[in-house]
């Protein structure tokens, strides 16, 4: 993947989040196009010498006619860190529901009271 960008990217704000465990950054970066999640992730992680896995992009955010793009993004010191916070940020209801598919991918038996895992079918 060839990016087209210009390697102007300036760091506007860049904020050390201990509770979270996170660094959260505000950048500007100008383009000819624009960019996608990836490219700005692949872009930060250049920039940061941190793993992409560890980016999450929350916003990209251009005005027609402008080359001129505004990032926000945190990075993340690790990526369990990472899924922590994606399951905080759901829903209770999205919660209820992933908890509910993975109960339902483990039943009990009778007998030993084992939790057993259910075999998945394909069809």
């Amino acid at each position: 993947m060839q990016l087209n960008y210009s390697s102007k990217m300036d760091i506007k704000k860049d904020n050390k989040n201990d509770l979270l465990k996170r660094r959260e950054i505000i950048a500007e970066i100008e383009s000819e196009k624009g960019l996608s999640y990836d490219e700005v992730r692949k872009l930060i992680s250049e920039k940061s010498r941190k793993a992409e896995e560890n980016i999450d992009v929350r916003r990209v955010n251009g005005n027609f006619g402008k080359k001129v793009f505004i990032i926000e993004a945190y990075i993340y010191d690790s990526n369990e860190d990472l899924n922590k916070m994606k399951k905080l940020e759901m829903t209770a209801k999205k919660r209820k529901e992933e908890e509910k598919v993975s109960k339902d991918k483990v039943k009990v038996s009778g007998d030993g009271g084992e939790a057993v895992p259910v075999e998945e079918k394909s069809e």
